[in-house]
This record gives C-alpha cells, structure tokens and sequence, in this order.
C-alpha cells in the first residue's frame, strides 16, 4: 500500500515505494535529507514537532517593547499605549514566551486602568 508524504523541507508531494517507508532518503525535489515514516500518523507528528522547532521566539527587543508599552500607559493615553501593550504581550505569548506575555498582559491592563483613574483624579 503506497502512501503520501510531504517534504517538510520544499512541501512536494512524495509517493514512495513501501520499501523505503522509515528510512533517510534525499528529497528529488530539493535534494534534502528526509526521513520517511513508517505511518501517516508518524509523519503528522514529524510534521508537527518540525513546525514546532522551526517557531521564531520573541526577540528582546519585542519583549522590551511590550513592558514599556505598558508601563508607559501609566502616565501617557492609557487606552493607546495599554492596548500596544496587550497586543505585544499576546505576540510574546504566541512566540514562546509564555512568562513574558502573561506578565505583559496584566500589566498592561493594570496600568491602563490605574492610569486611566489617575488621569480622571488630577483632571478634577
């Protein structure tokens, strides 16, 4: 029974013979080295674990970014820079920095409502 694969490389589809099912092989397409599951299952968890390494992580100066955001929204347009915040944060959160974007996100909350409240108490 043949099956489909896909290059995680170049993406071209492959048809190879079952005999090379689980062995390294060069893709005729781009020439890498790829190994060909056993399974479609196994190749949807090649194909996942690739995507997942391949993830671009937060660079410092995205991180940097998003706690000056929020912490600016403290004393300059709370609802401006309280929103570049979150929206930072959230970027963080879905590039891997899971401790950075939480911490972004609530912060960046918090300082847009207390600087709002600041705001509204010297405008009286």
């Amino acid at each position: 029974m043949t099956q489909k694969f896909t290059c995680p490389h170049c993406s071209r589809s492959l048809n190879p013979p079952d005999r090379l099912l689980g062995h390294t092989v060069n893709c005729p397409s781009c020439k890498e080295k790829i190994t060909l599951p056993r399974t479609a299952i196994q190749q949807h968890s090649n194909m996942t674990s690739n995507a997942i390494n391949t993830h671009q992580k937060s660079s410092d100066g995205l991180i940097a970014s998003g706690y000056f955001c929020s912490l600016i929204a403290l004393l300059l347009f709370p609802p401006g820079f309280g929103i570049a915040g979150l929206a930072i944060g959230i970027i963080n959160l879905t590039k891997g920095s899971i401790g950075h974007g939480i911490a972004q996100i609530v912060l960046s909350i918090t300082c847009a409502v207390f600087g709002m409240i600041i705001g509204v108490a010297t405008s009286v």
